[in-house]
């Protein structure tokens, strides 16, 4: 990661942070002005500048943490959590004003707003205290950058980082019908655009809920028996969609729109979960100065694994033959994609049971 390997005018991180802040709001200041005017090369620019800005800072914010985590071990669980209560806030507040802001004030108005937001990521840059980093030459960075890679390397071949990783790989890639749920769901029983977004609000509640349950409740629970639990409780969640889709839900005299949280939402809620026990053990595990590389690393491989689950999804979506008007299959289709969520339980034991002991890992580092 360059934020880590290639310090700029002395700053590892406040001038990088200020730097993606100023990109971001440049792109999507750009997409609100209409300067793209309709071409695609133009807008898609303008578009990976804005999320190019949000991806930087993202991993940036990410390293701080880790970095103060470190200044006191009691922080270190409670630090990742928090930072990623801090997100869930914004990802309710995103999804309840996003629907009728855009019916409000328009395409244009929204991506001025947007642009606004980074800025204000440019500004706490300001506020960040670090110790200046003397500049380097050249060779100096290529030498930084190979012997972190090697550290990077160092950590991950760690069977406490890449075994408990493998699963939690394994279970983000397990196919999802969210895609023929969506069109099932507008097409079928014709939700309007702004109660998806209403229920968008409702899957970023619940992630935010899980988020501080597993700081105030699961923190201290053994590994091993905290993702059996929690992958047999989304499986079991992820099924709900079929009295939806078989319409049993009438029957039961109960609305579609208690029915609107199903597999996909329950899935993203159950990784959340999952994965926190990761971010704490990586930020327990990372040398200083790879805080950035090792979590660019580790969201990229979630991220892989996320976009691998759609893939697979799709792929099922189109054996099965449902399509945005025939759902014939789609009861089917659901079921086999959340019962696949438990083939990852046959990996979960690489995951070790008890927490990891970091001074015996420090010590076998020194050995």
């Amino acid at each position: 990661d360059l934020t880590d390997a290639l310090p700029m005018f002395g700053s590892r991180r406040r001038a990088y942070l200020l730097l993606a802040g100023l990109l971001s709001a440049l792109g999507w200041y750009g997409l609100g002005t209409g300067i793209a005017n309709g071409g695609k090369a133009a807008t898609l620019v303008l578009m990976m500048l804005g999320n190019l800005g949000i991806a930087v800072s993202d991993v940036v914010v990410d390293a701080v943490v880790v970095e103060k985590a470190r200044q006191d071990d009691a922080l270190m669980g409670n630090l990742q959590s928090y930072s990623w209560s801090c997100r869930g806030v914004g990802a309710v507040l995103s999804a309840y004003f996003s629907g009728s802001l855009l019916e409000s004030w328009g395409v244009h108005s929204i991506f001025y707003l947007t642009a606004f937001l980074p800025l204000l990521v440019a500004v706490s840059a300001t506020l960040i205290q670090e110790e200046p980093i003397p500049d380097r030459n050249r060779q100096q960075s290529v030498d930084d950058g190979r012997n972190q890679l090697q550290e990077l390397w160092n950590v991950i071949r760690k069977p406490e980082v890449y075994l408990p990783l493998a699963f939690i790989v394994s279970w983000q890639a397990t196919p999802n019908s969210g895609s023929a749920m969506f069109y099932f769901m507008t097409n079928e029983l014709h939700f309007s655009a702004e109660f998806l977004g209403r229920a968008q609000l409702t899957t970023a509640i619940a992630t935010l809920a899980g988020t501080v349950l597993y700081n105030r409740v699961f923190a201290f629970v053994p590994v091993r028996q905290y993702l059996l639990w929690v992958n047999i409780a989304a499986v079991a969640l992820g099924l709900l969609p079929l009295l939806l889709i078989t319409r049993a839900n009438l029957m039961l005299n109960i609305p579609d729109q208690v029915f609107v949280i199903g597999d996909d939402a329950i899935q993203t809620v159950a990784g959340e979960l999952a994965h926190m026990p990761i971010l704490v053990l990586a930020a327990r595990l990372c040398p200083p100065g790879l805080e950035a590389t090792l979590f660019a690393f580790l969201m990229s491989i979630l991220n892989l694994s996320g976009s691998l689950s759609g893939l697979i999804g799709g792929a099922l979506t189109d054996y099965l033959h449902v399509t945005e008007s025939d759902f014939s299959n789609l009861a089917a289709l659901t079921l086999l994609c959340n019962l696949s969520g438990l083939l990852p339980l046959a990996l979960l034991g690489l995951v070790p049971e008890a927490p990891v002991d970091v001074g015996s890992v420090k010590k076998d580092d020194k050995a």
